[in-house]
């Protein structure tokens, strides 16, 4: 594989919202001396961590398409900051731990109380900060919404092609398989969606329409380029996949990975992407 590939793909997984999960996986050693090296200049040797995030990523996923198109090496590394130097920040800490809560257990199955005691903290810090429940409610997934958006900016400015952009997208559910079997957060708001306040429900609503939208456009462009083969509309298909996805990330609970990987796989084949 040229240089010039792995960069690429490295930068767009590394980046993705699932980075913290992936950081927290093994780096085969051979992988790393062979990654690492690639990576020279002072950038580099200030932060030898976020390299192994991306050797990381580089082990964990499938073979990137082929690209000649990369940002510098520069930029890669300050695409994400270590997550073994946690912010003091006590609304960011009570945002990640919500989301983890969210993805783990459902918006109606966790407190304040539960947030307070696995950070030491009083009620009253997390009130300070999300007066409501649902005020905490909306700012996680208008987070989620922001780091969306954000990641599909960096495949922009990338130079992504829609192969590229499909394999990226993958990486978001399997970031969250890895990070202790973690569900889609919009998959699981979407169950709960009729116990949510309204105010939430426009947020899922508004998170739901922008990932279908994008992932509309991309299976668009991916077929008139004919690259991607599937019968019916671009939004119908989209609309498989994410259901799909979300589905196959509840059910691996029970039967294991490979039950996500199985389902992974059939999209693929459905989109001529690999063969039977």
């Amino acid at each position: 594989m040229r240089p010039t590939a792995a960069l690429t793909w490295l930068k767009l997984v590394a980046a993705h919202p699932a980075g913290a999960a992936l950081a927290s996986q093994p780096i085969p050693e051979k992988i790393t001396r062979k990654w690492v090296s690639v990576k020279r200049g002072p950038a580099h040797r200030r932060q030898p961590g976020r390299c192994n995030l991306v050797a990381t990523a580089l082990a964990l996923t499938t073979t990137p398409p082929a690209t000649n198109r990369y940002l510098p090496v520069s930029k890669i590394l300050g695409l994400y900051r270590p997550v073994a130097h946690p912010r003091t920040d006590t609304r960011k800490q009570i945002l990640d731990l919500a989301a983890a809560l969210l993805q783990d257990r459902g918006f109606s199955a966790f407190s304040y109380h539960d947030i307070s005691q696995q950070l030491g903290i009083r009620n009253a810090a997390v009130h300070y900060h999300f007066p409501t429940k649902c005020d905490l409610g909306i700012a996680v997934i208008q987070r989620y919404r922001h780091r969306f958006q954000r990641y599909i900016e960096m495949l922009d400015q990338g130079g992504a092609d829609p192969m590229l952009k499909l394999e990226a997208y993958f990486t978001i559910p399997w970031g969250y398989l890895r990070d202790g079997g973690k569900v889609c957060p919009l998959g699981m708001l979407e169950t709960e969606f009729y116990a949510i306040p309204e105010a939430m429900r426009v947020e899922a609503r508004s998170l739901d329409q922008e990932i279908r939208q994008w992932l509309t456009q991309a299976l668009r462009e991916g077929r008139d380029q004919r690259l991607f083969r599937f019968q019916g509309s671009a939004k119908d298909k989209a609309l498989l996949m994410v259901a799909t996805l979300q589905g196959a990330l509840q059910i691996s609970r029970v039967v294991g990975r490979d039950g996500f990987s199985a389902c992974v796989r059939q999209l693929k084949w459905d989109l001529g992407l690999v063969s039977s």
